[in-house]
């Protein structure tokens, strides 16, 4: 973590990682999904979005477009949580 910049315009927050994958105990990383939101000074409400980062072509692509232009079929899902 980078810690705060003072009189940034927006504050980026990366949660709900899940990793995929992993097989039964073998196999490689290939993709990670993760939920990011922006708080900005000039907005009321922060917003969010569901993305690959990266997919398993090593894009960064949203869900609607991952799930329209990429047939994901992870073997097994491995979960991390935001504080470990």
């Amino acid at each position: 973590m980078c810690g705060r910049w003072p009189r940034s315009e927006a504050e980026l927050s990366l949660t709900d990682g899940d990793w995929h994958g992993l097989g039964a105990g073998h196999g490689h990383l290939s993709g990670r999904l993760a939920t990011v939101t922006v708080h900005a000074r000039r907005t009321a409400r922060p917003r969010q979005a569901r993305l690959w980062l990266p997919d398993r072509e090593g894009r960064v692509l949203a869900v609607r477009e991952a799930a329209r232009d990429l047939p994901v079929r992870p073997a097994a899902t491995l979960t991390r949580s935001a504080a470990g």
